[in-house]
């Protein structure tokens, strides 16, 4: 805990006071998972702290606890384009790409992070975890090659990730045929006009 964190909250401080170190209590909250204050709190101080990393990092730690990836991931690349030569937004974005399947582009943007620091804990941490990630999704020797699980690569698909996305896009986008059901449903309409 810091100095500025629950302690002044829990005594009854408040005001400035308490605020001192806006960045330190949302971090606190953060971690006593009540996202929901944090941000309260952070959006109160935005327009002094809203060009700072640490501030959109701390943005995109609370948005992630509730699960809102899109506006995380959206705080930790502007994160990363205020601050190009710190790896600790890269680290979390790798971190967030991990946690949402992205493994490609993890991997992008830890090997960015690993240029700059490489020897930074959080991005060894990710590294491993990406590692034991890609093992577990990996096609054992059962299943054989792409092809034999219903994957068909064309020539213009560098991995095989992506023309599984396209494959379950282009499924989705598909009409979809009648259902037994509604042919009935249909075919009795049709008797009573």
């Amino acid at each position: 805990m810091s100095d500025y964190g629950f302690d002044f909250r829990n005594q009854g401080f408040s005001g400035e006071f308490a605020e001192a170190n806006p960045l330190a209590l949302a971090h606190d909250l953060i971690a006593a998972e009540q996202a929901h204050s944090a941000l309260e709190l952070l959006s109160r101080h935005r327009e002094d702290l809203g060009d700072q990393p640490q501030y959109l990092i701390l943005c995109a730690r609370a948005w992630t606890e509730l699960g809102d990836f899109a506006r995380a991931q959206q705080a930790l690349l502007e994160a990363v384009r205020l601050a190009p030569a710190d790896p600790a937004p890269l680290v979390l974005l790798a971190e967030l790409l991990l946690e949402r399947g992205e493994l490609d582009r993890a991997h992008r943007v830890l090997s960015k992070a690993r240029a700059l620091s490489p020897q930074d804990r959080a991005a060894l941490r990710v590294q491993r975890a990406l590692r034991e990630r890609r093992a577990l999704e990996a096609p054992t020797e059962s299943e054989g090659p792409a092809s034999e699980v219903g994957l068909s690569v064309d020539a213009g698909h560098e991995d095989l990730i992506a023309a599984a996305e396209e494959q379950e896009r282009a499924r989705l986008d598909a009409p979809k045929p009648a259902r037994p059901r509604s042919r009935i449903g249909v075919a009795l309409a049709l008797l009573f006009v």
